[in-house]
């Protein structure tokens, strides 16, 4: 009974009666020390001041570290609600609400989650991710199937790994996006910027390409990621990250 008893004291109690012994025993030392005479007067008074400087040493002490673990616990209660925030950011990216999906994409930027690692592996499978900015957001091993990036910009990306079947990349910026060992199956592409974008070991199957055909074993992709090709590719549509006017060089 008596541990449970001190384990439900707080820090403020014990350090309440440490102060209350430590004071309590100096004033019985001064007493002494006015009252009485002798050996044995003497050596009560050195008793007294003796264990009230340690009863003062330990107020003193708990009190120091009481502080430490105090900032300590704040710390952690910190770092915990970030970690929940992060969560719960990430799961609201996923939405199917455009605008929530959006301002979880914002806020997971403003924190410096987005190219930290945070999404690594994130399972964010038919998000609404329309016209979000995520370029340089580090992906890799990413769920991303069936997710709206319409006009999304990517740029620089990690997408490593990713699964981006089924999804829509309509206009996307994935220019200098690493898209190494990704699935792009079945993905529309229609309009997205691929410039030197690192393409090896990506699947394609079935995936409509930036100019609308249909990827085939045969395809050179080199047409949509390398500027200097002689036949590289360039959208007509303003709309699209990948359009070059006539008076452009």
């Amino acid at each position: 009974m008596s541990n449970k008893w001190f384990d439900q004291l707080s820090d403020r109690a014990i350090l309440l009666i440490l102060l209350v012994i430590a004071v309590t025993t100096s004033s019985a030392s001064f007493a002494f020390n006015i009252i009485n005479e002798g050996l044995h007067a003497q050596w009560i008074e050195g008793w007294f001041q003796n264990f009230s400087t340690e009863m003062f040493g330990a107020f003193l002490g708990f009190w120091l570290l009481g502080i430490i673990v105090d900032r300590r616990r704040q710390e952690e209660a910190r770092q915990e609600a970030r970690e929940e925030l992060k969560k719960r950011l990430i799961r609201e990216m996923r939405s199917k609400d455009n605008a929530t999906a959006l301002n979880a994409v914002e806020e997971l930027k403003a924190h410096g989650w987005l190219d930290d690692g945070s999404l690594q592996g994130a399972f964010l499978v038919g998000a609404d991710l329309h016209g979000a900015f995520l370029a340089g957001a580090n992906l890799s091993g990413a769920d991303l199937t069936n997710t709206n990036l319409k006009e999304a910009s990517l740029a620089t990306a990690n997408l490593e790994g990713t699964d981006l079947e089924y999804a829509n990349l309509h206009r996307a910026n994935l220019g200098y996006a690493d898209l190494r060992d990704s699935d792009m199956g079945f993905a529309n592409l229609h309009g997205a910027d691929l410039r030197f974008s690192n393409l090896q070991q990506t699947i394609l199957d079935h995936t409509t390409l930036p100019d609308e055909a249909l990827w085939t074993p045969e395809t050179d992709m080199e047409r949509f990621t390398n500027e200097e090709h002689p036949n590289f590719w360039c959208s007509a549509d303003p709309k699209s990250p990948a359009y070059r006017s006539d008076e452009e060089p």
